[in-house]
């Protein structure tokens, strides 16, 4: 169990991926797109992650599609939305957690801890 990030947006999924693995989150996967992303949910390789965060705003299937299919297969994956739109936040209930982007790094770090539970937490006290 790990954490997945799902974003178009190559660059932020990257700074994403590196910063949770600095953190030392693992094992770490990053994938540009929700339908790659339903794709490796079908490989027999697949292990469903603890925490998995995305993108609401991607080409082909966009976020709140994403959140559906992956919560009739695993419910039991916890879920951070990410966008720049506040509108489309408040339409992601299915979330367990949101980031407006951008966001500061120790945001996603609570939130991260907040549902993944591993006693990390270096910004505690950042102001």
């Amino acid at each position: 169990m790990g954490i997945h990030v799902i974003d178009d947006e190559v660059a932020l999924a990257e700074l994403v991926f590196e910063a949770l693995e600095i953190e030392g989150y693992a094992p770490l996967q990053m994938f540009h797109s929700g339908i790659s992303y339903l794709m490796h949910m079908q490989s027999a390789d697949y292990q469903a992650p603890k925490v998995l965060i995305t993108d609401l705003m991607m080409p082909g299937i966009d976020g709140l599609q994403l959140i559906k299919e992956i919560r009739s297969k695993h419910p039991e994956i916890k879920i951070i939305v990410m966008s720049g739109r506040p509108d489309h936040l408040e339409q992601a209930e299915e979330a367990d957690a949101a980031l407006h982007k951008p966001f500061d790094f120790c945001l996603l770090y609570e939130q991260v801890e907040q549902l993944y539970h591993t006693g990390r937490g270096r910004c505690a006290g950042a102001a």
